[in-house]
């Protein structure tokens, strides 16, 4: 953190439980027969719909800079990334638990870390490795413990879901490191509008030629769609966004790592998706290796549903 702020810490934290609830919305929205790319689309779709709309009623400072080239396909990129984050995640929900998917999604600091070994001025240390070896203990004790795949999943083996999430860590990587390059020339309003409306774009692009962008008649799909979009994204992933601009990455990324403790008390209570002893300690050793990892300079990463 540049300078120690109780309420900014507070506005972060308060990011991350937002953040959390996305998984409760995407299940909601799954329940009734929507994949991964119809719940993403409309998500994405309604939150940068909802930001555009947001600028001609208040426009946002340094809007009439023209955007260079690069800084084009930078926004490009980032989208994309953004785009294939939210469809990975959710489709993991398909398959696994929601404290499983959030917990392995929650893993973007170790793909970070990783990219890290080709940029010489940020190669990891022995923190790192320790670190990841510790969070792949956590992964095997939580899978070894974890039965809700298989009796409630809804499409094939758990290792499916497994990928999915972890490839969605591996997405966000990227997003946020052009995200917060891009909020130090445009703000975080306009970065966010940017990207976002970049991540509809490519997802509308896939959904050309096949019919899954049209989503279940059923009303459950728009409550999960617009939680997702307004609580999620709109106010979680914003707020996160923001942060980068008062905090260090290291802080944000460990705030984040609180995201499946919240997301598995919310689904506990509400999905009624128990966390047995053996998943509880398997996913402290995973975060805790996870934590490690924050030891040693790496890009900024986070977990964002």
């Amino acid at each position: 953190m540049k300078e120690t702020d109780p309420a900014k810490a507070f506005v972060l934290l308060f990011g991350v439980m937002v953040i959390a609830g996305g998984a409760l919305f995407a299940r909601t929205g799954i329940s009734v027969g929507a994949t991964g790319f119809q719940l993403s689309l409309w998500r994405v779709t309604l939150a940068s719909g909802l930001l555009v709309l947001f600028s001609f009623v208040r426009p946002a400072p340094l809007s009439e800079r023209r955007l260079s080239r690069p800084e084009v396909l930078t926004i490009g990129f980032a989208g994309v990334c953004l785009a294939l984050h939210f469809w990975t995640w959710i489709e993991s929900l398909r398959y696994v638990s929601v404290a499983r998917s959030t917990l392995l999604v929650s893993t973007s600091p170790l793909f970070a870390g990783l990219a890290a070994l080709f940029v010489p001025s940020m190669r990891p240390g022995k923190w790192f490795w320790w670190g990841l070896l510790l969070s792949a203990l956590g992964v095997a004790i939580f899978s070894s413990t974890e039965h809700f795949a298989s009796s409630r999943t809804l499409l094939g083996p758990s290792w499916v879901g497994d990928l999915l999430a972890v490839a969605g860590a591996i997405f966000v990587v990227p997003y946020l490191v052009y995200s917060q390059k891009l909020q130090a020339s445009f703000g975080t309003r306009r970065t966010v509008t940017l990207i976002y409306g970049a991540a509809a774009l490519a997802l509308w692009a896939g959904a050309l030629g096949q019919r899954e962008w049209t989503p279940p008649s059923a009303p459950l799909f728009w409550v999960g769609a617009v939680g997702m979009a307004v609580f999620s994204q709109l106010i979680g992933h914003t707020t996160l966004n923001w942060s980068l601009l008062h905090f260090s990455p290291g802080q944000v990324t460990s705030a984040t790592l609180l995201e499946p403790v919240f997301a598995s008390l919310l689904a506990w209570v509400l999905l009624g998706e128990a966390v047995t002893i053996g998943q509880a300690i398997g996913g402290v050793i995973l975060l805790a290796g996870v934590g490690l990892t924050l030891r040693v300079p790496a890009v900024p990463v986070a977990s964002v549903e």
